[in-house]
């Protein structure tokens, strides 16, 4: 376990190479120390049973971040992830307001767009309220807009855990 501090900002760092080894007593006690040093908590780690973590990738175990060195490098450098990993799901949060402004720009109704990505107006009404999707749905909208709509997720100042239950049933 490794505690640091880069400009204000303290880590707390549990080094593990399958994530899925963190126990659910690691991680309360884990946030409990957090919470003390009001400081950032981050599981490092290679894998879970069943696959290698992805760069640009949050996942999460316990309540607690979890990301790959990698991602973990860019995060020191200011670059922030833009992918949650829930439920065998690749989640994005998209830029409701963007989103809605380029929609309207382009003089398209929310069937429109459903409709050109093969979605529901429902859905689609759901992604421009709430902003939680697929990745693979942010692309199709993205392209379709031609405009970058997904966020940058900042783990360091709001823990992933507070937006988990939204992005569980994205579509």
């Amino acid at each position: 376990d490794i505690a640091a501090k880069k400009a204000g900002t303290v880590f707390l760092l549990k080094i593990l190479s399958n994530i899925d080894s963190l126990r659910q007593e690691q991680a309360i006690e884990l946030r409990r120390i957090g919470s003390v040093f009001n400081a950032s908590i981050f599981v490092i780690g290679e894998k879970s049973k069943a696959f290698d973590l992805s760069s640009g990738t949050v996942y999460e175990r316990y309540s607690v971040n979890c990301l790959n060195f990698e991602t973990f490098q860019r995060l020191i450098k200011n670059e922030l992830p833009e992918i949650k990993y829930f439920k065998g799901k690749k989640i994005v949060e998209l830029d409701i307001q963007k989103f809605r402004e380029k929609r309207k720009l382009l003089g398209l109704t929310l069937e429109n767009i459903a409709q050109k990505i093969n979605s529901t107006s429902e859905s689609i009404h759901r992604y421009e309220t709430k902003g939680n999707t697929s990745l693979e749905t942010a692309l199709k909208l993205e392209k379709l807009l031609g405009e970058k709509l997904v966020r940058k997720i900042d783990i360091i100042n709001q823990p992933l855990a507070e937006k988990i239950e939204q992005a569980a049933n994205p579509d």
